[in-house]
Parts: C-alpha cells; structure tokens; sequence
C-alpha cells in the first residue's frame, strides 16, 4: 500500500467512531412483529435511475418486509426493501421516517434493498440539482419516494400491536446449486472478463463458477415450537433479465412468496456481499430461466429451514459504527467537474444522472458525515447489516471473525451512496466494479477494520 492510500486509511480510522452499545433489560422478554407494504413504481416511474425503460407494466409487485424486535427498552427495526438502491438523503429519510413513527433513534433501523432492478434507484439529494423542469432527468418522483417511506414506517408502527413473546431462535444454512457465479473471470494475461448478471454467450457461461458464497443462510424466530419469521441471506444479484420496464421481486422474491404461501410463516430475504456474484453462469436473460432461477433458489431456501437448529433465544443488543469511508480521487470525481456533468444540457442524459448522484456522495464525504453500520446480537447470532454493494470478500471476512462459535448473517445494500465497495486489488486488475466505485482503493481496509471493530464490541455484550 503506498503512502497516500496509508494517509487516506489513517485519518478513515481516526474518524470512525462507535455509538454506545445498546443492550436489553435481560429480564424483559423479546418480541417480535412483522410488517409488510406494496411499493410498487407505479406505471411511468423511472426504473433503475432513470436510464432503463420506465414502468410499462406489472409482472409482480414489490414490497417492503420487515420485523421490529423488542426487548425491554431496546426496540429495531429490520426492513428490506424490493428496490435497487436507496442512497444518501434518500436512505437517511427512510430510516428517520421509521423511527420517527415508532419512537426509536434512526439509527435502530436498519433498511436494505434487494437490489432487483427493474425497481427504483433513488436518492432524494438530486431533487436540488436536477431543476424541476427537467422532466427527462428526474430520476424518481419523490412524492411517491416520501409516500412509500410512511407507508412502510405506519405498516411497522401498527405491526406493534401484534408482538409475539420469541422463545427460540433458530440458525441454518442450504446450499444453492447454479445460481451464483463470479462477475470476474480473471484470465492468465491478467485481464478481466465480466460475466454480467446474464449471458447470451455460451462461452461465457462455460467459464468457471469462480469465487462464491453457495450458502443461503436463515435466521428464524419461535414461539416454543411455532416458527413466526424467517430472514434469509444470500450473495448473489438477483436479476434474471431486465429493462423491459415490468416491475417484479425477482427470482428471488418469487422463491420468497412461494415458500410464505406454503408455509403461512412471514418470510424476508436479504441480499448480502453481491457486488461482484450475479447468475450470469446460468442465465442466458430468457423468461426460462428466471424459472430455473427461481426454483433453484426456493430449493436452497427450503434446505436452509430443513437444516434449522433451535435453541433458547439469547439477550438482544444493538451496536453500530461510523464509517468514513474514503471517496475516489482524480479530477472526474470533484465536484466542480461533476457539477459541470450535471449542468451540461448536450451531455447523455445517463452521464448527467449518474453525475448528480455523485454530487451528493461527495459532498457528503467532503461534509465529513459518516456512514453507519450496525450488527444486532442474538446470543451467539449476529446479523449484520452493511452499505453500498461490498465484494463477497467482506461477507468471508465476516464469517471469518465470527469464527465457530457465531452464526453470522450479512446484508448488504444499505445506503448505496457510494455505489460498490471492492477490494484494492480489483483496482489493479480493472473490470467493471471497481470503475463505478466512488471509494479510493483503501476502502477495502477501512471496511474490513470497521466490521472487525463492530463484531468485536457485539461480543462484549
């Protein structure tokens, strides 16, 4: 690592700073309810940002599911979201939103996207640089965004009134077979191939599987023998196809609701270190596939619930860390240049958005705000939640910290603001994911340290 990246780590570290761990009154019960809405983009929203067709049509809904859990005073919230991204101002909004509703700090609440993408990207930040009457740039319609944020944050409020005591806690894990494989194919010359989320190339699905979590992991809720959810977690991107302007949950979504209609148990699914896994080693894009897909993903979903181990629910607690994650440098990523992006009426109107979404990123990291991360403890189960589209190489980091005696869970694509989060080392070999990064190269470092410093302080609760 060279001397700048070691500065630029250095003062990330110095500013990264933990909230007081909160911990429950050991003697109170857990509770849980859970919660769900239709946020679905009605017909004519931007999909994807704003630089995919828009919303023609309906194959499926999209939801936000969710559960509070309660013991004592402590009281969190865990919400996913049927979306491709929530960033910056966008994010900050849902989470005040949902605590403001039930009385918590925001940050007790923790929101995920599953990251379909015939879904909306929106961050709330663009309303102020994109004028309103530039109605081919808008990326979102923020009345429906704000809408969808108290729709979800009145579901949570009133689930409230139907708390259910949780007695056991159980933990599993079911392998998936042919859905995830590596985006990067790293060839002897040292070049990368993308292998995208789907592949018309037959040579291309040909190549290795590559570096993969296969495991889908599950973290349910019991009263005595009576299952009340389900939260599943798995790294992959789940499109099968997109950009036809239909909005649907995908193939995992579809997997989700099939198992809850089968079941009568609620069930959530979280997409966890996805930034560089996508299916594209078995999805040739076709409406076929998405049903192998899916029902690959449902089979590991129900060899996950087969496996559960239960036992006794331990004491919860709360814990989260501020995250200075250091921006990209070079003269493409100031704000003069971006803004001059943004402004420029003969520029591709993708470039202009993706521009104004940079803007509020860096402004945020030169305003010296942090990200947060947090980790909720259950006895010896940790679930952890985390920004952007990390690597799959923070979930192994994760799972490693845990070590044999934690059952750690990861969710990643909280507030997306920074776009993806990658290893150094990718920065060396190219590809796509660390070109759309708006992180300096020792992000993987500061990450890696910040979860490290985050499941160290839940042991100690």
């Amino acid at each position: 690592m060279n001397c700048r990246l070691l500065a630029v780590l250095a003062i990330s570290l110095a500013l990264a700073t933990f909230a007081p761990s909160l911990s429950a009154n050991e003697d109170a019960p857990i509770q849980i309810s859970t919660f769900w809405c239709d946020i679905t983009p009605p017909l004519g929203h931007p999909l994807c940002g704003g630089w995919i067709m828009p919303v023609v049509g309906f194959d499926d809904p999209e939801y936000a599911k969710g559960v509070v859990l309660k013991q004592g005073d402590l009281e969190v919230v865990l919400c996913s979201l049927d979306w491709c991204q929530l960033r910056n101002r966008s994010y900050d909004y849902f989470r005040e939103t949902i605590g403001k509703a039930l009385d918590i700090p925001p940050s007790n609440v923790a929101v995920q996207c599953v990251h379909q993408h015939n879904a909306p990207i929106v961050d709330l930040g663009v309303e102020s640089i994109i004028p309103e009457d530039e109605e081919a740039l808008i990326h979102a319609d923020y009345d429906f965004i704000r809408e969808c944020a108290h729709k979800i944050a009145d579901a949570a409020k009133d689930s409230r009134e139907h708390f259910h005591t949780v007695t056991h806690i159980g933990t599993s894990k079911g392998k998936v077979e042919k859905v995830a494989s590596t985006r990067r194919l790293l060839q002897p010359d040292g070049s990368i191939i993308v292998r995208y989320s789907s592949a018309k190339e037959p040579e291309i699905r040909a190549m290795p599987e590559g570096r993969i979590d296969p495991w889908l992991r599950t973290v349910s809720f019991y009263q005595d023998d009576k299952p009340l959810a389900r939260l599943h977690y798995y790294a992959t991107h789940p499109q099968s196809y997109y950009g036809d302007g239909r909005t649907t949950y995908e193939f995992p979504g579809i997997a989700r609701e099939r198992l809850q209609e089968e079941s009568g148990v609620f069930q959530i699914y979280f997409t966890g270190c996805a930034g560089d896994v996508a299916a594209g080693k078995y999805n040739d894009g076709t409406p076929e596939a998405r049903v192998r897909l899916t029902d690959e993903i449902y089979k590991g979903l129900v060899r996950s619930v087969s496996a559960t181990e239960i036992e006794p629910v331990g004491d919860m607690a709360w814990d989260t860390y501020d995250l200075h994650l250091p921006g990209r440098t070079g003269e493409e990523y100031t704000l003069d240049h971006l803004k001059a992006s943004a402004d420029n009426e003969e520029g591709p109107k993708t470039d202009r958005l993706k521009s104004a979404l940079g803007i509020t990123w860096f402004e945020r990291v030169q305003n010296g705000e942090p990200i947060e991360i947090n980790c909720l403890s259950l006895g010896d189960v940790r679930i952890l939640h985390l920004p952007g589209e990390p690597m799959v190489e923070f979930q192994f980091e994760a799972q490693k910290l845990g070590g044999d005696n934690l059952f750690v869970a990861v969710a990643g694509y909280g507030d997306c603001g920074m776009g993806y989060i990658c290893t150094e080392k990718s920065y060396e070999e190219g590809g796509y994911e660390p070109s759309a990064s708006l992180l300096d190269p020792s992000a993987e470092s500061v990450m890696k340290e910040g979860i490290a410093k985050l499941l160290e302080e839940a042991a100690k609760d």
